[in-house]
């Protein structure tokens, strides 16, 4: 199985996602968590390809965050805004995780009570 056969497969797999199921799972509101409509949005409209760089870019950038931070904390004393702003990006990048998490889980605790 090539590339283009994993991301067809992956692409199919995406579109047959019943999001507004995992948003309930997961105690989420759409309309406030422009997280969970990133995935969802990306995910249906675009594919798992672009899913994927949409996660890599959100790496990158968390990453660049906490190098930027440990660059200040080195250089001077460290500033209560440059601590404040990484935690809020840490929070944000492992709740955009897990939501990615969750379109991809299969497990009995993911499907809807009335399910198991």
């Amino acid at each position: 199985m090539g590339h283009k056969d994993v991301a067809a497969s992956l692409d199919k797999y995406l579109k047959a996602v019943k999001y507004s199921e995992k948003a309930v799972i997961l105690g989420v509101r759409p309309d406030r968590a422009s997280s969970w409509d990133d995935v969802r949005t990306v995910s249906l409209n675009k594919g798992s390809v672009d899913l994927y760089l949409l996660v890599s870019n959100k790496a990158k950038n968390l990453g660049d965050r906490v190098a930027a931070f440990f660059d200040t904390v080195e250089s001077s004393a460290p500033k209560q805004t440059s601590a404040t702003s990484l935690l809020v990006h840490l929070g944000q990048a492992l709740t955009f995780g897990a939501y990615v998490s969750a379109v991809f889980d299969t497990s009995e605790s993911s499907k809807p009570l009335e399910q198991r």
